[in-house]
């Protein structure tokens, strides 16, 4: 909340002033000192591999900052055990396992169509052998 009544004093939105903004103790997240690990500070392998055409070397501060990260993992994973998994059982008592009425089903001939009856010709239609359409 103090943040957002920061915010809004250096925006303009509001016009008094809040109350922790002379406390010398809080500071804003823009404020505080960029520190050494910062990420916009690491290195990015790829673009310096592209830009120099080498593999970049580690330099000692960041082996140790690596070493240090798995010591943090490997501490926080110490105890860590997955539960152990029961097979799913699936009761199949009410499915019908008969093979056939699947294959039957599968394999059925498809309907045809009834072939249309012959339709008898009438008046000069007979005469010529026009049949209608």
């Amino acid at each position: 909340m103090e943040r957002i009544n920061r915010v809004k004093y250096e925006v303009g939105e509001t016009k008094e002033k809040p109350k922790h903004i002379d406390n010398k103790n809080i500071y804003s997240f823009e404020d505080q000192p960029i520190l050494k690990n910062n990420i916009n500070k690491r290195k990015e392998p790829w673009k310096d591999f592209v830009k120099t055409g080498k593999l970049p070397v580690v330099t000692k501060e960041e082996s140790e900052r690596l070493k240090a990260d798995r010591r943090v993992r490997d501490y926080m994973l110490k105890d860590y055990k997955t539960a152990e998994t029961k097979p799913l059982k699936i009761d199949i008592s009410g499915i019908n396992t008969d093979l056939n009425a699947l294959e039957n089903s599968m394999y059925a001939p498809s309907p045809q169509r009834p072939v249309p009856k012959e339709e008898k010709l009438e008046g000069i239609e007979t005469i010529l052998g026009i049949k209608k359409k």
